[in-house]
């Protein structure tokens, strides 16, 4: 036996086997198309098988037809294979080449027009060689179908969105990608280029690809099909079993089984078929919900670089109209009429507020961004709180509430902070208070060391519109990038007062500031016109050894 003579043998088996396989556990068309595939390489195996050992010309020359029989429908029941596959629609084109195959197929059992000649050619077995009139218009349709429904697969591959057909694409296009190629190196002798075709060796690799693809990838779902199998033998055996019975009672027990099982089947399969469908559905969303999560997470970074660069172009018209406003204020330009004045410190306040907006999408943009690196600083942690409330002093005198301070720490009480960033904390603390503390309320704050727990807090508690059990859970579990509302909002307030500031947006920033430092932040209230405890924990092993004098 020639080595192309085994590799028709290997073709012949692998292919032969297939198309039994799916033709007895096939149910649908697709099982179907593929088992004529199979059997169609299973001819071209079986001509070359015989070629191979054929003695004279005229036997060689019945096999290669016998052969081509399936080798010129190859090309044609691929690509219609391959259409059904990803469901697209039958095209003209398919029944084009299914009527040029039916041509070819004439041909090749016409003398001359197909194979015009046997070549003994390597020393062991007979070529058909030169080609007839229409061999070349059935090499060229080989590989124009094959390159042709690769490329379908690949589109196919690209396109879907479900990782379980992707599967399955990537197993036809890799299994027939290297059958295709192989075969395609018996073209060479028949234009006389004698290279011998060791690489048909590789044709009858595509079942065995395509059958651990059914195995591990449940291909052609080959697990619900052996059920079915299971399913129809067990009630052939209890049907068969009937006419066994020896007994009347034996009868009627074994007819009473069998439509029991019949039953009991319909409902299995059903069952099946539907945990089947559900699976498939899972994983349609979960494919969708995938690509619905990657655009989300584009959609943000391009909205964090937008706000990132945004913010940057803002700061500099703001810092010259903050400079003018300034210089106005102070007299540079003239003194100015009280009213004139008013209107100007009223410029500049809002200038103040737009600035420190600004300051604060910029630090959320840096956060975000994984850019919000702290840098600590020993810091006498009273007199730096206290400095913060006396620059706050017009404001707090503005809001017309009780303010009271009190640090129950040591005057040289050191801890490790970054300054400019906690600032930014006790600011937006402190404004939450005053923003939704009505006139001739109080706001409390209190600076306490928690030696047992080694903690350093910070709390500031005011009188408030106070905040709801769930409003302090939705606080707790608020997400990023949604913020969150001080309780104060739509209580009645003023709308001046309720306006003002980004209550929901400091509040975001100083959480994270504190986690940063290792610590937390959270609400306290007793309810709706209770007033709100903000309360900031540091944990005391940031705590800073005081400073040499």
């Amino acid at each position: 036996m020639t080595i192309y003579s085994l590799s028709g043998l290997l073709i012949a088996v692998t292919s032969g086997l297939m198309a039994g396989l799916m033709l007895f556990i096939g149910k649908n068309k697709l099982h179907r198309l593929w088992s004529f595939f199979c059997f169609c390489v299973f001819l071209f195996g079986l001509g070359i098988y015989f070629v191979g050992g054929a003695l004279t010309p005229d036997v060689a020359a019945l096999w290669w037809k016998i052969g081509h029989i399936g080798a010129i429908l190859i090309p044609v029941v691929f690509l219609h294979f391959v259409y059904e596959f990803l469901g697209k629609e039958k095209t003209k084109v398919l029944v084009i080449f299914y009527v040029l195959a039916g041509l070819l197929l004439i041909a090749d059992f016409t003398d001359g027009l197909f194979i015009d000649n046997m070549r003994f050619v390597f020393g062991e077995f007979y070529f058909d060689s030169p080609p007839g009139l229409f061999y070349p218009l059935y090499t060229t349709m080989f590989f124009v179908l094959t390159a042709y429904s690769h490329y379908l697969l690949w589109e196919g591959f690209k396109e879907s969105k479900d990782r379980f057909i992707k599967d399955k694409i990537k197993f036809f296009f890799f299994g027939m990608g290297v059958s295709f190629a192989g075969g395609a190196f018996n073209f060479l002798p028949v234009y006389g280029i004698d290279i011998y075709p060791y690489m048909n060796m590789t044709v009858f690799l595509y079942p065995l690809i395509i059958s651990y693809a059914i195995v591990k990838h449940q291909l052609f779902d080959i697990k619900l099909i052996l059920v079915e199998m299971a399913v129809l033998l067990l009630n052939l055996f209890l049907f068969l079993n009937i006419f066994t019975s020896s007994r009347s009672i034996d009868l009627v027990l074994n007819i009473l089984v069998f439509l029991f099982m019949i039953e009991f089947s319909f409902v299995l399969m059903r069952g099946i078929y539907k945990d089947i469908q559900d699976r498939e559905k899972i994983e349609g969303l979960v494919a969708e919900m995938e690509v619905a999560n990657e655009r989300l997470r584009k959609m943000e970074e391009q909205k964090t670089e937008f706000v990132s660069i945004a913010s940057h172009q803002l700061r500099t018209p703001l810092t010259i109209i903050k400079g003018y406003t300034s210089m106005l204020l102070e007299g540079t330009f003239g003194t100015l009429v009280p009213v004139t004045r008013g209107a100007v410190e009223k410029l500049y306040d809002s200038n103040m507020k737009l600035v420190e907006l600004v300051e604060d999408l910029l630090t959320i943009s840096r956060i975000e961004q994984g850019r919000g690196a702290l840098n600590f600083e020993t810091t006498n942690f009273k007199d730096f709180v206290q400095s913060i409330f006396a620059e706050a002093k017009s404001r707090i005198q503005a809001a017309k509430i009780d303010f009271v301070f009190d640090a129950q720490v040591p005057n040289n009480f050191f801890i490790a902070i970054d300054q400019k960033k906690f600032k930014q904390v006790v600011r937006h603390i402190l404004e939450n208070a005053l923003k939704y503390t009505p006139p001739h309320g109080s706001v409390h704050v209190f600076i306490m060391n928690d030696t047992v727990g080694h903690k350093i807090r910070l709390i500031v508690s005011d009188t408030g519109a106070g905040m709801t059990s769930s409003q302090i859970e939705a606080f707790s579990k608020q997400s990023q990038h949604e913020g969150v509302r001080h309780s104060g909002m739509d209580q009645g307030i003023d709308s001046e007062r309720s306006s003002a500031g980004t209550p929901g947006l400091g509040l975001y920033i100083a959480r994270e500031i504190i986690e940063a430092h290792h610590g937390m932040l959270y609400l306290e209230s007793a309810g709706v016109n209770s007033g709100v405890t903000v309360v900031v924990e540091i944990p005391q092993n940031h705590k800073a050894s005081t400073p040499a004098v």
